[in-house]
């Protein structure tokens, strides 16, 4: 039997050269069209099984697709009978420990490990999970209280606070606050870092632009991929001028967090 999106299937196979968005409802086969196409690829010799990325949101999806690629690997070989080929599937399988077939947040920890003096982290950082986060931050409020409290020309005007309503659990809500924006703070003073927002969304937007760039290519006017490209390119467009009208962000802030852009 024919599926009625067996064309569909059959360029998610083969046509390896090609750029493709796929939307499809669940249980409708898109982790086996992804296997398939990752072992064809693998297959023709234009990646080595160590160069692929296959982006998930579960480490449970990961694990399972990189399994089922591991499994078609093996089957492939056993069915070759050219030794050239057997080879290729043999390294591939050996090398797919390093493919990166991984959760967003995983990649984006291996991006960050390889370049961590560019993204302005220690080699050999390490990434706590967020009950971790919450204990460290727990013995640091701690200590800060403690000074906080022992300190004698903060006396007074805590007192007056503590008088007016203020309790212990604001404070270390305000200090939890600052915590999770600590990356704002300016390394050699206490002041947050003002904004350079028509530098950074140049240094952004450039990237972006030549990925938006490629909707061009595209002949097909119902491509969801390349009119979603064309979105992001409009939203560029506005990010843009609303970063020159205005470097110091004083009325960006208010336009993103109502979500106007």
């Amino acid at each position: 039997m024919t599926l009625a999106d067996q064309q569909a299937r059959d360029r998610i196979a083969q046509s390896l050269d090609e750029t493709l968005f796929v939307e499809a409802g669940a249980g409708t086969g898109k982790t086996e069209a992804l296997v398939g196409r990752i072992v064809n690829l693998i297959a023709s010799g234009a990646v080595a099984a160590g160069e692929i990325a296959a982006i998930t949101f579960t480490e449970k999806a990961a694990a399972e697709l990189y399994d089922r690629v591991l499994e078609r690997l093996d089957q492939r070989r056993e069915a070759e009978t050219d030794p050239v080929n057997q080879k290729l599937f043999a390294d591939a399988t050996e090398q797919l420990d390093h493919a990166a077939i991984e959760t967003l947040h995983s990649f984006a920890a291996r991006i960050l490990r390889l370049y961590p003096i560019e993204a302005g982290l220690p080699p050999g950082f390490n990434i706590v999970d967020e009950s971790d986060a919450l204990l460290k931050f727990g013995e640091r409020w701690e200590e800060e209280l403690d000074r906080l409290l022992e300190d004698d020309d903060l006396a007074e005007p805590l007192l007056a606070a503590f008088d007016a309503g203020l309790e212990l659990k604001h404070l270390r809500e305000l200090a939890w606050s600052l915590h999770g924006d600590w990356d704002r703070a300016a390394a050699d003073s206490g002041e947050m870092a003002p904004p350079d927002l028509s530098q950074r969304v140049a240094e952004i937007s450039a990237p972006l632009r030549e990925v938006t760039a490629r909707r061009r290519e595209c002949q097909d006017p119902d491509d969801l991929l390349a009119r979603n490209l064309e979105n992001m390119e409009r939203v560029l467009d506005q990010v843009v001028q609303l970063a020159n009208a205005d470097p110091g962000g004083e009325a960006l802030t208010p336009v993103f967090s109502r979500g106007e852009v």
